[in-house]
């Protein structure tokens, strides 16, 4: 098991690392542009997370979504490696897969903060439901 905040923060410089060594800049600048919209969502998963949090300050909080943190290292590289070769076929080659590298890790990490605020927001409501008693 490894924690998904350190998988994901181990993983981006690889990403970009990977793209340094194999795609010239103006493709790397391409794939950060096309990716706008990934952006945005990262920033508001990111955004109403920072909300709630702020909700819940010194206050006791509980994990009510079950494996929230922890995931599996060998089920994480098997989809990866199934999810690569799927790419390797349908996105023309090696440099097709690895453009779609970092889309991944965007979804990866607006989903991680998305369920965490997800979390978040359980835990505010079991807070009004016992306030209210």
């Amino acid at each position: 098991m490894i924690h998904t905040k350190y998988l994901l923060w181990f993983t981006l410089p690889i990403i970009f690392l990977t793209y340094y060594i194999f795609l010239p800049d103006i493709k790397i600048f391409t794939i950060i542009y096309d990716e706008g919209w990934s952006f945005l969502f990262v920033a508001l998963s990111i955004i109403i997370y920072l909300i709630l949090k702020n909700k819940l300050k010194n206050k006791d909080i509980f994990e009510l979504v079950p494996n929230l943190n922890l995931v599996p290292i060998k089920q994480t590289l098997g989809f990866f490696l199934v999810f690569e070769i799927i790419d390797f076929y349908f996105e023309d080659g090696f440099i097709g897969m690895i453009s779609l590298w970092l889309m991944y890790w965007l979804f990866a990490f607006g989903i991680y903060f998305a369920m965490n605020a997800f979390n978040l927001y359980r835990n505010l409501q079991v807070y009004k439901v016992t306030k209210k008693l």
